[in-house]
């Protein structure tokens, strides 16, 4: 089933503390793809006016305007990577103490029923593995994103029929990544839980490593840290399967653009509905539109990766409230009402 849409809302609510860091983050990446996709245009006026003319000024004064477009769009991302890296370690940093200390206020019988093992997975690896997701994939994702909504704008402006022809393979391109997030992620769900079986497993076995050595179990105790490791072998090795049957096909046909483009542009060009430059500036914006494929395809596995982490996260945040033990012997009664006895 695809990611639940109420773990990735309270998964980017996490966020919500360094919203003005994002929010300038944000305004930052609008201004380095606008720079960014500004050269193809300069590209239409030095072919279409400025080499039949030739007019060096009018080129030359293009050029010089290149480079400060390059200046300043590099000024922006770099900007923006201070500001989004801050904010990604400022936010495992919170979390992890956050997590840390909602396991310490939990009463002994919660730990009882819980692996060290995975509690330790969740503080950890999956704080790291939301990091990725939410901060740098969601970084990559937006960008990507402004970058196909300003290249289908230009291609629509430039010549409308050959845009709107360009940019039919992508809609095909995001239903194969919709049924693709349907298929993988019972894969990432059953791996993040393996891992939390291995983990369990190695923390207790090494915490007890002598009684373990005192029994003489060390080849039972490693054979079935061998059969977990195997089985998330099996449950990593079918996602990857997954991924690589479907990305592949995903980048085949997005790329079928690059062919209506060329095809396209050269039976308008010899119509007389486009112009060179034109077709220049389409292929220069074609990689901006089907280079960064391998970032679209991963946007579904992104979302899959954060759902199966998060969700791990979020049961490791909301356990149910502790009940405090009390000097005395007793019954106590927690906030939400309910009753719970004490050992004496």
């Amino acid at each position: 089933m695809p990611a639940s849409p109420s773990v990735l809302r309270r998964l980017y609510g996490l966020l919500t503390p360094y919203r003005r860091t994002v929010g300038t983050g944000l305004l930052l990446l609008i201004g380095s793809v606008a720079a960014e996709l500004y050269p193809p245009l300069v590209w239409i006026r030095v072919v279409d006016q400025g080499l039949p003319a030739r007019d060096w000024t009018f080129i030359g004064g293009h050029l010089a305007l290149l480079v400060a477009v390059f200046g300043v769009q590099q000024l922006l991302s770099a900007w923006r990577g201070l500001l989004l890296e801050q904010a990604g370690q400022q936010f495992t940093l919170d979390l992890r103490l956050a997590l840390y200390r909602k396991l310490q206020g939990q009463s002994a019988a919660y730990f009882e029923s819980q692996r060290t093992g995975d509690l330790i997975a969740r503080v950890t690896g999956d704080v790291d593995a939301l990091q990725d997701v939410l901060v740098r994939g969601t970084d990559a994702v937006l960008a990507n994103a402004l970058r196909l909504i300003g290249v289908v704008a230009v291609f629509v402006a430039l010549q409308p029929l050959l845009g709107v022809l360009t940019t039919l393979p992508m809609l095909a391109v995001g239903a194969m990544l919709w049924r693709y997030g349907r298929t993988v992620q019972p894969a990432y769900r059953a791996a993040r839980a393996r891992l939390g079986d291995l983990s369990a497993l190695v923390a207790d076995r090494i915490s007890g490593i002598r009684v373990v050595q005192g029994f003489a179990r060390e080849g039972a105790e490693a054979a079935r840290v061998e059969a977990l490791g195997r089985a998330l072998y099996a449950e990593q090795l079918r996602a990857v399967r997954l991924r690589n049957r479907a990305f592949p096909r995903a980048r085949f046909v997005g790329n079928l653009g690059n062919v209506i483009m060329l095809g396209g542009g050269a039976w308008l060009i010899l119509a007389g509905q486009f112009t060179l430059g034109g077709l220049l500036a389409y292929r220069g914006y074609g990689r901006y539109f089907y280079g960064p494929i391998d970032d679209l395809v991963n946007i579904g596995d992104l979302l899959q990766r954060a759902a199966a982490s998060g969700g791990g996260s979020l049961r490791c945040w909301t356990p149910p409230w502790p009940c405090r033990t009390v000097p005395a012997p007793g019954r106590c009664r927690n906030p939400r009402g309910a009753k719970c006895a004490l050992k004496g």
